[in-house]
């Protein structure tokens, strides 16, 4: 899609839907399936993604994030989009 992955995660970042913070205090974000291309687990695991359980926001992906902008940019670099 877009040859510089710092220009794809400023895509994602209004997509991105803070949640409640993990047990730890961890600040978690929600992603909708929808804004990331399709993969299987391992491609997801290997860019830091956790499937959405939740029923609240429907399918999608979670990440763990004090640097929201430089962990979208590092999953961009892992998806290679």
């Amino acid at each position: 899609m877009s040859n510089n992955p710092a220009l794809a995660a400023l895509a994602l970042m209004p997509r991105a839907i803070q949640l409640h913070c993990d047990v730890n205090g961890n600040p978690r974000y929600y992603l909708p399936k929808y804004s990331l291309p399709a993969m299987d687990d391992k491609t997801r695991l290997k860019a830091g993604l956790y499937k959405y359980k939740g029923r609240q926001y429907g399918a999608g992906y979670v990440i763990q994030s004090y640097n929201l902008k430089a962990d979208l940019t590092f999953i961009c670099q892992a998806l290679d989009i």
